[in-house]
């Protein structure tokens, strides 16, 4: 039953309408699901106080809920040391999940004025917190990736499987999410693209890819893909695969799978650097901008809707930095050995 508009809503009733609400929009289902645990959240604290009606619910109310986000803690996990007090497992939120917390509740008064449940949103002057721009993690170096990749035992159907999706997530820098979701149609060989249908947001784009990865992909499907009758039926890509029990195999991975299988590799490699799967992702983009890519091209590539995010890779790219640096600065062509620099000194 939809609550009466003219009455004080409950707000646990408007949860569900306000998740269909983003079902018809086309919210992504993580999107919609993430943004309704955080609403309901916030449903709890002013539960916790009193309230249950969404006319109760005050600005003062709303920023009493963002002074206790700051003030939360955590658990953080198990005691790093035996005896250790339960005050050294907890830890403040961070200002990325305080600003996501208040967010949600932004985006579904903004919702509720919007469907006519009430005049005014009490969290319209709520100002979020500031987020922090930390240094973007490092990507792989070339020899690294080669490393990585040359660790597959390409005499087995795991090997050859995973030797194509670190080739093709190189290539491309799709998101792990994106590559699971891969079908035989989505492959366009005579032009060496792939179509990403669904991407984030369910954004679609089309991205180039190399010929040596298409050339390991058309190997895995040949060899190990066309060996599964289940993928037959689905036609994903990317599946399970098993050299002793065929049969039984040929689901399609799913992004988490992709993490568990590939991780080892990076590990085996030698590589400490932190990004898991995203980290090739990463690097094809930094590595295209240091050999003199165009920022939108890589934007492009990406599926990036704002330049801005973009822009992270202008700032890890530090090659043509370097070379402007020594180039120009005058410490890189003033001698500076220690004899030189006593001759030269002031007495």
């Amino acid at each position: 039953m939809i609550p009466d508009k003219n009455n004080d809503t409950p707000l646990a009733a408007l949860l569900p309408i306000y998740t269909q609400a983003m079902q018809v929009r086309s919210f992504a289902p993580s999107t919609i699901e993430t943004q309704r645990m955080l609403t309901r959240w916030f449903f709890e604290f002013c539960a916790e106080r009193g309230i249950i009606l969404i006319a109760g619910v005050t600005r003062d109310l709303v920023e009493r809920y963002q002074q206790h986000l700051y003030r939360v803690r955590i658990k953080t996990g198990a005691p790093l040391r035996s005896g250790d007090s339960d005050e050294t497992m907890l830890r403040p939120l961070s200002i990325r999940g305080q600003h996501g917390r208040l967010w949600a509740v932004v985006r579904f008064f903004r919702w509720a004025v919007r469907a006519g449940y009430l005049e005014y949103s009490p969290a319209s002057e709520i100002e979020l917190p500031r987020l922090p721009h930390p240094l973007p993690k490092p990507a792989l170096t070339v020899a690294e990736v080669e490393r990585i990749v040359q660790i597959p035992n390409l005499h087995t159907h795991n090997g050859l499987r995973d030797r194509a999706l670190l080739e093709i997530l190189y290539a491309t820098g799709m998101r792990r999410g994106e590559v699971v979701q891969l079908r035989l149609d989505d492959i366009e060989r005579d032009r060496g693209l792939i179509r990403i249908e669904q991407g984030k947001g369910n954004k679609g784009r089309i991205v180039p890819m190399s010929a040596r990865a298409l050339t390991w992909l058309d190997k895995y499907l040949n060899d190990v893909w066309m060996q599964y009758p289940l993928a037959g039926e689905h036609r994903f890509i990317f599946i399970s695969v098993n050299d002793a029990k065929t049969r039984f195999q040929g689901k399609p991975l799913s992004p988490k799978a992709v993490t568990v299988i590939l991780g080892p590799y990076i590990t085996a490699a030698g590589v400490t650097k932190p990004g898991a799967v995203h980290i090739f992702r990463h690097t094809a983009a930094t590595l295209m901008m240091e050999n003199g890519a165009d920022i939108r091209a890589i934007q492009d590539l990406l599926g990036h809707s704002d330049l801005k995010t973009t822009g992270i890779y202008t700032n890890v790219s530090m090659k043509f930095l370097k070379e402007q640096h020594t180039k120009t600065h005058p410490s890189s062509f003033t001698p500076g050995d220690a004899e030189t620099s006593e001759a030269t000194s002031p007495r």
